[in-house]
């Protein structure tokens, strides 16, 4: 027998018109709730329809709550307040479904101690420090429009935005940067991310569509992705990271920046390249990374290839350092959640295992 915010789930996606075929929602150990197959399904089968009586975004949030926010909030903003607001059972009946404060604050480290950011890798704390700033200019609207909202209540349904939405694009919302053209799709949101998941597509102005993408047991998980992220993302913005990520990178600022003098940093400013230098698990440094050697060569006086690729392998060295000394020092912290503490170590190990296979492969 179903839970009581299943049947909640499944009674309110049925009177919304969401057709569910061949899977069913359903909490899974350890990782909150999840999709599986219920019966054997193929290749580029729909398994789940969602019309547009389902869809929560702009066009739902009551003028009550619009009308008092600047019109230039960003959507992301808009729905989190509209969630924070709903204070009955009905309003949101899907409620005890979403993650809880504490599961986010155990895996977002927005939510973690402050003492812990400055442990995270470089691309992961400028991610972050993006996530804040986003973060804080919402709340000083939302905190203005409606005083008795508590912050930390208002974070928590901002949380379940960020971590929950899909890409969703209206006339209404040509104001929107793409990035904040989102909606709710309850009953959709509960399937998990894999790089390589089923398809989301949308159908003839009607609503959603996910289809297969490979053929699946009785009892096998389904999944979609998220998008083509690395862990640092991941980590940042859903809480988790992902074993062989095809789309993983490393950062390189903490190396490359301080061997660029002033001169080289206003070239690099002016073709858009200076910082968030990257190397990329997979296609190796990338044109911004590429650039920033190439004017440490030039500091050099050199410009061989081979000094390129040798120059490259000892940054990645220095930062595979650094990345060992930060493991270590996480061995030794008592801060935080011993949670947190495993996300830091396993990311940075992640980080360790991508210099390593280049470093042994020597053909960057």
């Amino acid at each position: 027998m179903e839970d009581d915010g299943m049947q909640d789930l499944m009674l309110w996606a049925a009177g919304k018109g969401v057709q569910m075929h061949g899977i069913k929602p359903t909490r899974i150990p350890t990782r909150g709730v999840g999709i599986i197959a219920t019966r054997e399904l193929e290749i580029g089968q729909q398994i789940m329809r969602i019309p547009a009586p389902a869809i929560h975004s702009l066009h739902s949030i009551p003028a009550s709550i619009s009308a008092k926010l600047p019109s230039d909030i960003p959507l992301h903003g808009l729905l989190a307040a509209d969630l924070a607001l709903k204070t009955s059972p009905t309003d949101l009946p899907w409620a005890r479904l979403l993650p809880t404060q504490a599961d986010f604050a155990s895996s977002v480290p927005l939510m973690w101690p402050k003492e812990l950011h400055e442990h995270l890798p470089i691309a992961a704390r400028r991610i972050l420090e993006r996530q804040q700033d986003k973060f804080q200019r919402e709340w000083n609207s939302v905190a203005q429009a409606f005083p008795e909202l508590d912050r930390s209540e208002y974070m928590y349904h901002w949380l379940i935005i960020n971590t929950r939405t899909f890409f969703h694009e209206t006339p209404e919302m040509e104001q929107y940067q793409w990035e904040d053209k989102l909606c709710l799709l309850p009953a959709a949101d509960s399937f998990n991310h894999a790089t390589d998941g089923c398809k989301v597509t949308w159908w003839d102005d009607e609503g959603y569509v996910i289809t297969t993408n490979r053929a699946y047991h009785v009892g096998e998980e389904l999944y979609i992705s998220y998008g083509e992220h690395s862990n640092d993302f991941l980590l940042v913005e859903y809480g988790f990271t992902v074993p062989q990520n095809p789309h993983d990178e490393v950062g390189l600022d903490e190396v490359i920046i301080p061997k660029l003098g002033r001169a080289q940093q206003d070239a690099l400013a002016q073709r858009g390249l200076l910082g968030d230098f990257t190397f990329h698990a997979y296609t190796g440094p990338s044109a911004g990374t590429r650039a920033a050697i190439t004017e440490i060569q030039k500091g050099k006086h050199t410009d061989a290839e081979g000094h390129f690729d040798t120059l490259l392998d000892a940054l990645l060295g220095e930062l595979l350092l650094l990345s060992r000394e930060k493991l270590r020092r996480l061995n030794d912290l008592d801060i935080g959640e011993t949670v947190h503490r495993h996300l830091l170590i396993q990311r940075w190990t992640q980080i360790e295992g991508i210099i390593l296979k280049s470093l042994e492969k020597g053909d960057i």
